[in-house]
């Protein structure tokens, strides 16, 4: 599975699972390859199977968030994550998923908290700090947001959407003459962006 072969694990979990339905890891992992292969409906399925099996399972809990995410179920999604996070609390891939999530049914101040903490315990996820930026930007706090996008930036001198989202925050906040400098980075980095 870890050397990218999908399919030959998945017939030696389903092997396993021959031998014993109820082991858990096969059916986590079972999903966890039904989802890397497109179908997370059927992720959920196992999923959700291997938890009832053991229901303190908080790697299970966060790749049934990852595949309900990709169903677009993010109450769903927010709820596996909110569940990783009570049995992992140091799980800052779950704090900046739940934060995701939050952002996407419009909580951008709950977003804010979840982006927050999970930066707390990884100060440099890019990812994170570029979700952050687009929340703080949402909830009219501009130089937070700016400060996010710089942070971006610095850690991926080809980061182009952060470029574009800072150069659309400082023309938010008066600073045109940047905004145009930031924004021509943008575009020299993917001139076919409309």
């Amino acid at each position: 599975h870890k050397a990218g072969r999908l399919e030959e694990a998945q017939r030696q979990y389903q092997q396993v699972l021959r031998d014993d339905p109820d082991h858990c890891n096969a059916l986590h992992l079972l999903g966890v390859i039904a989802h890397q292969l497109g179908n997370s409906g059927a992720a959920v399925d196992l999923i959700t199977k291997a938890l009832v099996i053991n229901a303190e399972f908080s790697e299970a809990y966060f790749n049934l968030g990852v595949a309900q995410q990709e169903l677009a179920r993010y109450d769903e999604a927010a709820a596996s994550y909110i569940k990783t996070i009570s049995l992992n609390p140091e799980n800052a891939r779950a704090h900046g998923s739940l934060g995701l999530m939050l952002q996407k049914m419009g909580r951008l101040e709950e977003a804010c908290t979840s982006y927050q903490k999970s930066l707390t315990i990884m100060p440099d996820n890019a990812e994170v700090l570029f979700n952050f930026g687009t929340a703080l930007h949402g909830v009219s706090r501009l130089a937070d947001a700016a400060a996010r996008y710089r942070k971006v930036i610095d850690l991926k001198r080809d980061a182009h959407d952060a470029y574009n989202n800072l150069g659309n925050t400082l023309m938010a906040m008066g600073q045109m003459q940047e905004a145009v400098e930031i924004l021509k980075q943008a575009v020299a980095l993917v001139p076919e962006n409309a």
